[in-house]
């Protein structure tokens, strides 16, 4: 077992050791014990921090940052408090580095690739990463999901997937994304047949998709504006 709190040196505990050397002198763990508070019966709030981070593997801190409430709730030594601490400040961190000039309503193609490709910026853009955009009747964002990352040219988005997000965030209608590390923008045969499922689905649970996105850096391809998907 490590070193208890109680037995670390007074200028070495997180919250002091931040005072004396600033944030960016703290590793992951020692930043996470800070916003944990307190530890378990069992282990110092240092040791908690470092076991959650050790539980991430190598996706660290990105890990936790792709987690809800309910997942973080489930982490060792995470109950209802600790977890909405920890989202608050991992929201936090994301709206800082996130551009300020979003859009408020997805209301066009333009609109919707101006709104991802932020959100690509966030992500590993070396492979694939398929993501979910949830909006209610004004066309407000509600929730922007990534459902699945994979390799430098494929990445595999299930359907049923994609719309227990939707019906999560209690949608009126959804758009999804992808980018394309290989910088062509033009629609694989395998996104063109996860389109025509997922307009389905979004028929059949009457949350229709309105448009599939394909990023590549600056440029982007709109399934909508090309006619392939009916709004």
């Amino acid at each position: 077992m490590g070193i208890k709190i109680s037995d670390m040196p007074l200028q070495e505990m997180p919250r002091e050791k931040l005072i004396r050397k600033g944030a960016e002198g703290l590793t992951d763990a020692e930043l996470l014990a800070i916003l944990l508070g307190s530890g378990t019966s069992r282990y110092s709030v240092p040791e908690l921090a470092q076991i959650i981070i050790n539980e991430q593997g190598t996706d660290g801190l990105t890990g936790l940052a792709r987690m809800g409430f309910g997942e973080l709730k489930k982490l060792h030594g995470l109950g209802e408090a600790k977890a909405t601490k920890l989202l608050a400040a991992l929201e936090l961190g994301k709206r800082s580095i996130r551009p300020a000039n979003l859009p408020v309503k997805v209301q066009s193609p333009a609109d919707a690739a101006g709104y991802f490709q932020q959100r690509f910026a966030e992500l590993d853009l070396a492979v694939e990463n398929f993501l979910v955009l949830s909006l209610d009747s004004q066309l407000h964002p509600l929730s922007c999901k990534r459902i699945s990352h994979g390799t430098v040219n494929m990445t595999i988005a299930h359907p049923r997937e994609v719309m227990r997000e939707v019906v999560k965030a209690a949608a009126s209608s959804f758009l999804v994304a992808h980018n394309h590390p290989s910088g062509d923008v033009k629609p694989s045969s395998d996104d063109l047949l996860l389109t025509k499922r997922l307009t389905e689905a979004g028929k059949i649970m009457m949350i229709p998709l309105t448009d599939h996105i394909i990023v590549s850096g600056e440029k982007y391809l709109s399934l909508r504006d090309e006619g392939m998907i009916k709004t």
